[in-house]
């Protein structure tokens, strides 16, 4: 086993917060995203 130091191990940490924010943020983005596209889609529908 390779040693680590504890500097290497609060980056990891650190990567893996920054990781799950991000995943967080493009969840919240695509459903944003999604219901935009479906107030359209309804509002097109309206229109016929």
């Amino acid at each position: 086993m390779k040693k680590t130091t504890a500097r290497k191990v609060k980056k990891e940490i650190v990567d893996d917060n920054e990781n799950e924010v991000r995943k967080d943020t493009i969840h919240e983005v695509r459903k944003k995203i999604e219901s935009i596209l479906i107030e359209r889609e309804r509002k097109k529908l309206w229109d016929l």
